[in-house]
């Protein structure tokens, strides 16, 4: 959008907050000004957290009117967390069939969103643009790829390859390379752990060693508002330790119910669906060999980001700090179309966990803390290995 050709496109980008959609919008803002073609009265910036429908609808109102200048040329809206807004699909249909709103370049934005709303229903059937692109997006924290970069790590990140292909040729070549850099990946692996992916955490774990827990407590107060407003501001980092404490293992609601002193499962299971909705976490289900989930199973739940399951232990005094070397990395998607892995945080021992994996496939990945080992069906890999191939 800030190089193309502006056309009638909408996009609704989603994801958490603070992994920089308001950024990359106002980047996007800028470059557009920058550009001969695009009039800056043509880009109109609005900002919607905490607004209301009335507010949405008076706001697009006066864009257009304040830019009347422009008469009939196309303009770029950019609509900041406007997800949230009760109706705010259905207002936006209402406009892109019956004003002029219908031919502009629209970027809608959001980290949580209404439940009365639907995007494919109101927004993708026939309104968001004429050129067959992907219209909703995601933007997540940044991978373990991308921190590399940022922090200038030493080392060396090569193509990223299918979970199909984790024992193929080309993974086999990345792997014997980066064989050199176990060290460097251990070190890199490890800081990730602790900074996360949000930029701000990577930014000052890079500059000071630490993430503040000023952002931290930044972090806990979105997830209040949007996880548990009714509750106390303590709620949501002791529900994260917890989270976090069982993530190794199926989620047994009853259990965390009774930890979490709810007053029953429905309130603890509307907690989680909302962690999952703000894209704090990620729910994982047990499925067969053709990826279809068994009935009746229990699912695991991961919180989305490494730093997530930081606030818990450092926002609540006695809470134990994250175990990650409990937590699996999970095969990709279907089974029947990735490589099976299984994690095993070891730097020796590991063949315990290639049986387990052989008993049931011809082979796959036991993610380990430093062991390269591709002579057997089953590869050990160290863990930021498979990260980078896979991201």
């Amino acid at each position: 959008m800030a190089t193309g050709d502006l056309d009638d496109k909408l996009v609704v980008l989603r994801g958490p907050r603070r992994p920089g959609k308001s950024v990359l919008v106002k980047d996007t803002a800028i470059a557009l000004c920058r550009r001969r073609s695009i009039d800056p009265r043509q880009i109109i910036y609005l900002a919607f957290d905490g607004m209301d429908s009335s507010d949405l609808r008076r706001a697009l109102h006066l864009g257009r009117e304040l830019t009347r200048s422009m008469k009939d040329a196309r303009r770029v809206w950019l609509l900041d967390e406007v997800t949230a807004i009760t109706g705010w699909t259905k207002e936006l249909k209402y406009l892109r069939d019956n004003t002029p709103f219908g031919n502009d370049t629209v970027v809608c934005t959001g980290s949580s969103w209404d439940a009365t709303s639907n995007v494919e229903r109101d927004l993708m059937a026939g309104r968001s643009g004429y050129r067959s692109e992907q219209r909703i997006r995601t933007l997540h924290p940044m991978s373990f790829r991308e921190v590399i970069h940022a922090t200038n790590r030493d080392i060396p990140t090569f193509e990223m390859v299918k979970p199909w292909d984790l024992q193929s040729p080309t993974a086999l070549n990345i792997a014997e390379s980066l064989e050199h850099f176990v060290n460097e990946l251990d070190d890199a692996w490890q800081s990730y752990l602790t900074s996360g992916g949000f930029p701000r955490a990577v930014a000052e774990s890079y500059t000071t060693g630490f993430v503040s827990d000023s952002f931290l407590e930044d972090l806990s107060s979105w997830l209040f508002r949007d996880i548990d407003p009714d509750a106390g501001v303590g709620s949501v980092p002791r529900l994260l330790a917890s989270i976090e404490s069982h993530s190794g293992s199926p989620l047994t609601r009853s259990k965390l119910v009774q930890e979490l002193n709810y007053s029953d499962k429905n309130t603890f299971e509307v907690r989680l669906n909302r962690l999952s909705h703000a894209y704090a976490a990620i729910w994982c289900h047990q499925v067969d060999s053709d990826g279809n989930r068994f009935r009746g199973s229990q699912s695991k739940f991961y919180l989305a980001d490494p730093l997530l399951a930081w606030i818990g232990h450092r926002l609540t005094p006695g809470s134990p700090s994250p175990d990650f070397s409990r937590v699996p990395i999970q095969s990709p998607d279907r089974i029947m179309m990735s490589d099976p892995i299984e994690s095993k945080w070891v730097a020796n021992a590991w063949q315990g966990e290639a049986r387990v994996i052989e008993n049931y496939f011809s082979g796959g990945i036991v993610a380990t803390r430093s062991i390269t080992d591709t002579s057997k069906p089953s590869w050990a890999l160290p863990a930021p290995v498979v990260a980078l191939l896979l991201e």
